[in-house]
């Protein structure tokens, strides 16, 4: 056993031959272990026997087998034996090994057998044998010799097969660390290709924002310069009303000519100085309310152009963050990305603006993914950072989840996967309910009742079957002109919304009290209230507002748009979510936030004026449905692995404090860390 430290060169010569098993750091120990158990396995001198007659046989395969350098006697028995043996622990037996033992066992029994003959044979044959004796003597000396030299030799080869073993072994581990390094680099790269993507569509996102942001400039340069061309116009009418005061001075100096007409003037006098007077404050006050509404628009202009500065740097951010493939990188974009939002947010604090009016959201998203990315790579450094992040939420069922939805009091949980398995929970404290097969297949969809004791779950037989807690069917619902290829309730469980396979969306009247009292699976229908003419093109998803004023849909092309339901004039708004196909849309309680679940396994967040808050990305598997709980404030995923977790709705503060929290190691390394994180 020897520290690290110091050279191999400085040890004496026995030591710095052995062969040694590192146990460091950096190397393998499971791999260290099994060299160790190996060794101590190892037959010393059967690898020694082995080592020796693969010396003779190669050097015999050189000679072109050379018959003088075949075993003999004592060394060719030893030989036999030690291939007899092969079962035993040890190098197995070479061909080139069995052949030189076995071509000495042949020549070796060829000279038994002339000895014999010669044995038989009469006076020549004496003197044959005395002639070959002194042959053999002759041979014996040459042959003591060479063996000499064949010992010397094997000992040569014995240090070089031990040198070469050591190189081996050091290649091997060389190689296997080489092997773990190419596919972590592997790993990374399949990352980066990913987040590349991700971030090109965010960066077309950003552009298509910037494009908005430098429409909204023009608009608001525009309105100035309305703006002061109505400031013009009101300098006009007070000098028309300044004129008029004027003239009716004039007029009273007249009706002094006359005293016949000196009252009747100067009552026309009085009347006209109080119209002057009046179209004087008028004036004042139009041209007050133009000053506002300029001092308001050059307000919103500077507001504006703030945030087009914030969304261009993030932007930019953003087309370098795909570029980091080390934690040097993204520790410096990381700092840079807390700076953006640190002014983002003296600026929301100072202007108190709420999340639908922020002038830029694209510093969220920048902050978000070197976080992220640092996070992966520090999971087992920052486990709190995880936890506050996220959480599991139960334990992982076998099979993958497919649907997933609260209560909207909160204290419920309801799973649906695909083997047609229904799970309710109860969040507070954690504990299972009840687990029941509600279809012979995968659940498409589901949703509990507000208080969670009753859930609707829709299959693939196109109808809603309505379940109690206790896992009974009470109730089947049905479209008579057709099937129901999804469905929406709204939050306070009065409306019901389903579609068909042509996209076409109809809201129906819904009860869960007259369901309560259903004791079985009866049929029920009702007549639509009404059907909703869509500009869309085939709708994959749908939410009711909270105020079930409006539909928020979203169709295969990923497009988003807010549908009224009680004025079909109002213009809907609507803006591409930039995943071409949705599985799911959500609103929060409060309608702040919008979430989509595309068929990528990304959730995104965004705010209802089109912009992208965060997404929520699984670092090992796709999300397939999600829900908002009754705050709003956390968005439980179901995903294909069968778990689900509760993701945090992290605002731009939290965002900042995790990128500082996880920046505190790099302080000393980084000294742009003090700086912006010590503001």
């Amino acid at each position: 056993m020897r520290r690290e430290g110091f050279y191999s060169s400085q040890l004496i010569l026995p030591l710095r031959e052995t062969h040694w098993l590192r146990f460091t750091a950096e190397d393998s120990f499971d791999r260290a272990l099994a060299d160790l158990v190996a060794a101590l396995n190892t037959n010393l001198d059967r690898v020694k026997t082995h080592t020796r007659l693969l010396v003779k046989a190669v050097d015999w395969e050189k000679k072109l087998r050379d018959e003088s350098l075949l075993l003999r006697g004592r060394e060719l028995a030893d030989a036999e034996t030690w291939l007899a043996n092969s079962e035993a622990p040890g190098p197995d037996p070479t061909g080139l090994q069995r052949e030189y033992i076995n071509a000495s066992r042949s020549r070796q029994d060829a000279q038994a057998r002339a000895e014999r003959r010669l044995r038989r044979g009469a006076f020549g044959g004496v003197l044959a044998a005395a002639l070959g004796l002194a042959v053999a003597t002759g041979a014996g000396w040459f042959a003591r010799a060479r063996t000499l030299q064949a010992q010397e030799t094997v000992r040569q080869a014995k240090r070089e097969v031990m040198d070469i073993e050591q190189q081996v072994k050091k290649a091997e581990r060389q190689v296997e660390l080489a092997d773990q390094r190419a596919q972590s680099a592997d790993q990374q790269v399949q990352l980066a290709e990913a987040r590349i993507q991700s971030l090109n569509q965010q960066v077309e996102t950003a552009e298509q924002q910037v494009k908005t942001a430098e429409q909204r400039v023009q608009d608001a340069e525009q309105r100035v310069l309305t703006a002061e061309q109505r400031v013009q116009d009101a300098e006009q009418l007070v000098a028309l009303a300044e004129q008029r005061v004027r003239d009716a001075a004039q007029q009273v100096l007249a009706a002094q000519q006359t005293a016949a007409e000196a009252e009747r003037l100067q009552q026309e006098a009085e009347a006209n100085r109080r119209q002057a007077e009046n179209e004087l404050l008028l004036a004042q006050g139009n041209l007050l309310k133009v000053q506002n509404d300029l001092e308001r628009e050059q307000h919103e202009l500077q507001l504006a152009l703030q945030g087009n500065r914030l969304e261009r740097n993030a932007t930019n951010l953003l087309s370098q963050l795909g570029a980091f493939t080390n934690r040097e990188n993204a520790v410096r974009l990381l700092i840079q990305a807390i700076a953006i939002g640190q002014e983002l947010q003296h600026l929301i604090q100072a202007e108190s603006l709420t999340l639908e009016n922020y002038p830029a959201t694209s510093p969220l998203t920048t902050l978000q993914t070197p976080l992220e990315y640092l996070n992966e790579l520090d999971r087992a450094r920052a486990p709190q950072l995880n936890q506050a992040n996220s959480e599991e939420l139960f334990t992982k069922v076998d099979a993958a989840l497919t649907s997933i939805s609260h209560s909207a009091d909160g204290q419920y949980l309801a799973l649906g996967d695909s083997t047609g398995r229904i799970q309710i929970y109860a969040r507070s404290p954690k504990r299972p309910i009840s687990a029941f097969a509600a279809e012979t297949g995968a659940i498409t969809d589901l949703a509990l009742s507000p208080n969670g004791q009753q859930l609707v779950v829709l299959g693939n037989d196109g109808t809603l079957k309505v379940w109690n807690q206790a896992g009974d069917n009470i109730g089947i619902f049905r479209d008579a002109n057709g099937l129901i290829f999804g469905f929406a309730l709204s939050q306070n469980g009065q409306f019901l919304a389903t579609r068909d396979g042509t996209g076409k969306v109809k809201i129906w009247p819904w009860s869960w009290q007259t369901l309560s009292a259903l004791r079985d699976a009866r049929a029920f229908t009702a007549s639509p209230i009404q059907t909703v003419d869509l500009e869309q093109d085939r709708i994959s998803s749908m939410s009711f507002s909270p105020d079930n004023a409006s539909l928020t849909t979203t169709d295969q092309d990923g497009t988003l748009s807010i549908q009224p339901l009680r004025d079909s004039r109002k213009q809907s708004p609507s803006f591409e979510s930039f995943q071409a196909q949705v599985r799911q849309v959500l609103l929060s309680p409060d309608a702040s936030r919008i979430a989509i679940v595309g068929q990528n396994g990304i959730v995104t967040i965004w705010n209802r004026s089109g912009r992208q808050l965060s997404y929520i990305r699984h670092f090992k598997d796709r999300a397939t449905d999600a829900s908002f709980d009754a705050s709003g404030e956390y968005l439980a995923v179901a995903y294909e692995d069968g778990s689900a977790r509760l993701h945090k709705m992290r605002n731009l503060n939290d965002l900042i404090d995790q990128g500082c929290t996880m920046l505190e190691p790099y302080r000393q390394e980084y000294m742009e860390v003090n700086e912006v994180c010590s503001r």
